[in-house]
């Protein structure tokens, strides 16, 4: 198993506070199955500080710009505030040296948020 291929190894390589409890894993699964295209669409409904935000928006993300280059994600949220904030993260994950070396082909051109 390598980060590369597997979405929970790349969420403990780039974030060492990444909590694997048994729904987070069931999220993981559900966006593995959203990537191969076995489930067309999903909906999460956690208490908040829970993991999903992370699993499902950040960490996802980049795991996917990564394995993905050539595909458009969007990310959607209840406010601007919290999108922006979101992408940062993203951006944040996507130009670090670990993200660079699991995903040694990615290039980020990112355009700051509302720009």
């Amino acid at each position: 198993m390598n980060p590369e291929s597997h979405f929970l190894l790349y969420c403990a390589v780039m974030d060492p506070y990444f909590a694997m409890p048994p729904h987070v894993k069931r999220l993981a699964e559900i966006g593995d199955s959203l990537e191969s295209g076995t489930v067309q669409y999903a909906q999460t409904n956690l208490p908040p500080q829970h993991g999903a935000t992370l699993t499902c928006s950040a960490l996802r993300l980049a795991y996917l710009l990564g394995r993905h280059p050539e595909e458009q994600f969007k990310l959607v949220t209840y406010a601007q505030f919290r999108a922006d904030a979101e992408v940062k993260r993203v951006q944040a994950y996507l130009t670090s040296p670990l993200h660079q070396a699991i995903f040694p082909d990615s290039r980020v051109l990112c355009a700051p948020p509302g720009g």
